[in-house]
């Protein structure tokens, strides 16, 4: 039987780094994993059982991508800007009501509709591990659901806005 020993082990047995212990053997965990057991629970599950999250996965890499291209636009157009932005990371406050001022009331009301059912969400969210399968697939859903009424929302102006042009 192979297990895995995670890297508190591997520091517990005075090895204060990862290094001497193979990669494929280094878990963040704090119990050992048993290599065996878990190809044997992975053998009832086909690629499509795991597409919903390797999707999600790769449209946060996507997404993350899209941000980093927003900022650096951003920075191209007014670095004095993006400069001001970095400044005020840590009070956005002042940033987001100029951001706000130039927002559409329309979607500034979805917008605070969604951040508000976001929050009613959270505190369930927090304790995701302790929901029940079914319960997770409902929040996960709730969360797609506000996103999609979002991103259409913005669609909507943005066709809106490029007929007015």
């Amino acid at each position: 039987m192979k297990k895995l020993v995670t890297r508190t082990q591997a520091r517990l047995k005075g090895n204060n780094s990862s290094r001497g212990v193979s990669s494929q053997k280094v878990m963040d965990t704090k119990e050992t994993l048993d290599l065996d057991k878990f190809k044997l629970m992975m053998e009832k599950f086909e690629l499509a059982d795991m597409q919903p999250t390797v999707y999600a996965f790769l449209n946060i890499f996507e997404n993350l991508g899209h941000f980093i291209i927003g900022i650096a636009e951003i920075q191209k157009k007014s670095n004095d800007l993006y400069e001001f932005m970095l400044k005020t990371k840590d009070n956005p406050q002042p940033f987001l009501s100029l951001i706000v001022e130039k927002m559409p009331s329309d979607f500034l009301k979805d917008a605070l509709s969604a951040i508000l059912e976001i929050s009613a969400l959270q505190p369930e969210f927090s304790q995701f591990e302790k929901l029940t399968p079914d319960r997770k697939i409902e929040l996960g859903r709730r969360f797609v659901e506000i996103s999609t009424r979002l991103r259409n929302r913005m669609k909507e102006l943005e066709n809106a806005s490029i007929r007015r042009h």
